[in-house]
């Protein structure tokens, strides 16, 4: 790990499909090598779907963040890689995401859910252990979804 092959054959390819899948291949492993990610990071400016970089982006934050159980190492990293992660609004957004849902888990305030996007109310109604935060979202959930699992994991 390390390092990755740039002159890959699919990396190169005029095809964004074929780039996609080893680009997102590169992103999990990323995910667990900060040396990569930071490769990672350099390169994708230099593509030229830039559509689907962002979407390389958020992969890479979504690995690293399933990767570092606990807040502050992904604070770490994404203080370390936010230049960077700037590039892609949508990948530091949900960096940003990220980061209330592990501070939730290790009993951040759940207030920060209030107003949040769909996705993180929904990754905390789905996998947090929160009990206050799981009260919160049963009842100001932005969705009957997220209200109806929230509701349903805290009994």
């Amino acid at each position: 790990m390390g390092h990755i092959d740039w002159d890959d054959a699919s990396l190169a390819s005029e095809d964004e499909h074929v780039r996609w899948s080893r680009y997102r291949q590169i992103a999990i492993e990323a995910g667990r090598d900060e040396a990569v990610a930071g490769e990672l990071l350099q390169r994708l400016p230099a593509d030229p779907d830039q559509s689907m970089v962002s979407a390389v982006a958020v992969e890479l934050v979504t690995a690293t963040a399933n990767h570092l159980a606990r807040h502050e190492d992904l604070a770490s990293w994404a203080a370390r890689h936010g230049d960077a992660l700037r590039a892609y609004p949508f990948a530091a957004a949900r960096c940003d995401e990220w980061l209330v849902r592990k501070s939730i888990d290790k009993g951040g305030d759940p207030a920060d859910l209030r107003g949040a996007g769909d996705w993180l109310q929904r990754s905390v109604a789905e996998c947090s252990t929160s009990a206050t935060a799981l009260a919160l979202l049963a009842v100001e959930g932005n969705t009957r979804s997220i209200r109806r699992t929230a509701a349903a994991r805290g009994r």
